[in-house]
Formats: structure tokens, C-alpha cells, sequence
């Protein structure tokens, strides 16, 4: 299946899948016509003119699909054509072509006797109200590597990929509950303002569990804080948010490499 067949297919047909997403229809089209639209022009910024999205938008978008993913969606670089130059990985082109199948499999199942979307629709609302939607800016798919049980409390590491492991601390209740054992895929999620910036050559001496070395893609200043993007390698990044006067005393800025200390009493875990 090549890849102009799968962009035909989101044209001519992308109203009929949609009815499964319904309330998450803008979300789930706007990331499949992304991804569909870097591959065809190799630029992150024409993709999202052609999608309707600001650039920060799609990048943000690019950099949540590759930490939610098994494999990295899209690799991408600063000053390529239109202002960055990004494309599919393999796993890229799979997850559209997959996509390509699931959407024909769908308006087939709606032909058949008896089936009507209005059934599709109402099995669809239902199901929405079932997804728990969350706020956190960290969220990183992973498998639990190691379980380790306390009398109290559970220690559960999952590994994002070869190189970053993160580790949670929860109450040994709520692992249990989770059913939480290696092998099992899991997601990580912790609020931006759970991370700390440490400065220095060698890896910083601390109790945290985590604490992991990043680059410095971005910094967005607001009034009082500023959001901090950092490249944890294998196209992952994590974001953090830090005073102002953080920003200043620590000369936080792009390129600079840090170590990222993560409580992992602050790291939940969720199972898809």
C-alpha cells in the first residue's frame, strides 16, 4: 500500500471513521492529516499550514506523539525547508497505512445489514465518556521493566526506550489494583512543574530516583515562569515549567544540557 493511496483514502472517505472518535474528532483528524501532510512535504511548517495549525501547535503535537509511541512517529530538525526539515519514521508510514486499513475495515462493517451509523455513534459516545483525558504535559508510553514491593509503598520502573527508565513510587494498594507486573505496557505521567533543572558535568547527588540528562530545544517566558522543552535523546522530550528567576540564575537556555530530577512520588501511572 503506498502512501498516495492512504492520503486518497483521508480525502475521499474521512468522514465515516470519525463517528468512532466523535468528541475527539478534531484531535484524532488533526494528527493523522499531520502526520499524512509531513510525509507528503518533508516540513513541519507546511504541514501545519495545511492542517490549520499554528507551528507551535505541530510541534507540540509531534513531540506528544513520539513520547506516547512505542517507536518514534517523525524525526524532525531546525532549518530545513519552510523552517524545519521533518519526515516519517518507518513506524510513521505503518501507523498511517494502518490507519488506511482500519478506516476501510469500518465502512465495510457499515454496509452490512443491519448496521447503521447512528448505532456506530451511540456505541462511540459511550465509550468516549470512558477515556480519561489528563492535563499532565509529560506523558511517556513505556513497559514495566522492574516491580519492587515495600510494605507500604510499590516502586514500578517502566522503560521508555533503550536509554530512559522512569521510575514511580505508588502506595502498594494502587499497584495492586493496576495489576502492575513486568511486561506490561503502561503510561508515565507527571505535571511540568514536577521536574527540577540541576547544572554541573556529573550527574548530581540526590535521593530522587530519576534523574535524567537532557538538551535544551526551547524556552517559552510567560509573565512569571517559563516552559522549558528538553531533548532526552531517542526523540523524546519533556517539558518543565521553572521561575523566571530560575531561568536567569541557572542560564537556562537552547543548547544547554541539564540533569532533570524527577520525584517519582510525583510520576503516576496509567495502563492503556
Amino acid at each position: 500500500m503506498s502512501f498516495k493511496q492512504t492520503q486518497v483514502s483521508l480525502q475521499k472517505s474521512e468522514p465515516a471513521l470519525w463517528l468512532l472518535f466523535r468528541e475527539r474528532e478534531l484531535l484524532v483528524k488533526n494528527r493523522i492529516r499531520l502526520l499524512a501532510k509531513i510525509e507528503e512535504t518533508g516540513s513541519l511548517s507546511r504541514a501545519a499550514k495545511a492542517v490549520d495549525l499554528s507551528y507551535k501547535a505541530a510541534w507540540d503535537t509531534v513531540d506528544a506523539l513520539n513520547n506516547l509511541a512505542e517507536k518514534p512517529l517523525v524525526t524532525k530538525s531546525t532549518g530545513g525547508r519552510a523552517g524545519g526539515g521533518s519526515e516519517l519514521t518507518e513506524y510513521g508510514r505503518e501507523i498511517l497505512q494502518a490507519y488506511h486499513a482500519l478506516e476501510a475495515e469500518y465502512q465495510r462493517m457499515t454496509t452490512r445489514k443491519g448496521v447503521t451509523f447512528d448505532s456506530f455513534r451511540k456505541t462511540a459516545r459511550i465509550l468516549d465518556r470512558l477515556v480519561l483525558r489528563i492535563s499532565a504535559r509529560n506523558q511517556f508510553y513505556g513497559v514495566v521493566d522492574h516491580v519492587s514491593v515495600g510494605l507500604v509503598n510499590t516502586e514500578v520502573t517502566l522503560r521508555v526506550s533503550k536509554n530512559i527508565r522512569l521510575s514511580a513510587l505508588l502506595t502498594r494498594e494502587g499497584a495492586n489494583a493496576l495489576g502492575l507486573k513486568k511486561g506490561i505496557s503502561a503510561i508515565a505521567l507527571f505535571k511540568a512543574s514536577a521536574p527540577i533543572l540541576a547544572v554541573g558535568g556529573e550527574v548530581p547527588r540526590t535521593s530522587a530516583t530519576n534523574c535524567l540528562p537532557g538538551t535544551v530545544t526551547e524556552v517559552r517566558k510567560g509573565r512569571v515562569n517559563a516552559e522549558v522543552k528538553l531533548d532526552l535523546g531517542e526523540s523524546r522530550i519533556l517539558t518543565a515549567v521553572v521561575t523566571l528567576d530560575s531561568v536567569a540564575d541557572l542560564q537556562i537556555q537552547k543548547g544547554r544540557r541539564f540533569f532533570i530530577i524527577i520525584p517519582s512520588s510525583q510520576i503516576l501511572v496509567a495502563l492503556q
